[in-house]
C-alpha cells in the first residue's frame, strides 16, 4: 500500500470523528421532543445512525480488503515503510 493511500486511510479516520460529532450534532437538534422525556427519541436515533453507518463501513472495509488481498499476501509482513520484510 502506498504512503499516500496510508495517508487518505489516516485522513478519513480522524476527520470521519469530526463529522460525526458536527452529524450527530444535527441529528440531536432534529429528534429531541417537546415532550416529557423527549430527548430519549434523540438516543434512539443516535443507535440508529449508527448501526446504519457501521454496516456502511464494514462494507467498505470488506470491500477494500478483498481488493488488496492476493495469493500469498496473507503471509506477509509489512514494515513501517509498506514494504515487504518477508
Amino acid at each position: 500500500m502506498s504512503h499516500r493511500a496510508w495517508g487518505l486511510i489516516l485522513g478519513l479516520y480522524y476527520g470521519g470523528t469530526g463529522w460525526g460529532i458536527v452529524a450527530s450534532s444535527i441529528l440531536v437538534s432534529l429528534a429531541i421532543r417537546p415532550i416529557v422525556h423527549g430527548w430519549q427519541f434523540a438516543w434512539f436515533a443516535l443507535a440508529t445512525t449508527c448501526i446504519a453507518f457501521s454496516v456502511i463501513a464494514i462494507a467498505a472495509a470488506r470491500r477494500i480488503e478483498s481488493g488488496y488481498m492476493t495469493p500469498g499476501s496473507a503471509s506477509k509482513s509489512y514494515g513501517a515503510s509498506g514494504e515487504s520484510i518477508r
